[in-house]
């Protein structure tokens, strides 16, 4: 999840923030955000929130049995309109 970078954005739910795709930040939220998937699924539920990049990616996966995975979509460098296979 993204950590709140002022006072305002503290009363958000993790998946009414904006998700970045690109750089270490992304990288390191993407994950974290796998840490607290079932929380944030709850909140999404319970107060009516559309899904973010994440979740949905992070829900599919584990509906499939797979281990999270950024797969190019959720990349340390490049540009954002592009997937990286590496």
């Amino acid at each position: 999840m993204q950590e709140p970078s002022n006072r305002d954005e503290s009363n958000y739910y993790a998946d009414q923030l904006p998700k970045k795709t690109v750089g270490a930040e992304a990288v390191n939220n993407f994950y974290s955000h796998y840490k607290r998937l079932d929380k944030i699924v709850d909140q999404n539920s319970f107060k009516d929130i559309r899904d973010s990049i994440y979740t949905s990616f992070l829900k599919c996966e584990e509906d499939l049995a797979l281990f999270p995975s950024k797969i190019g979509l959720i990349k340390e460098r490049g540009d954002k309109r592009h997937i990286l296979i590496e």
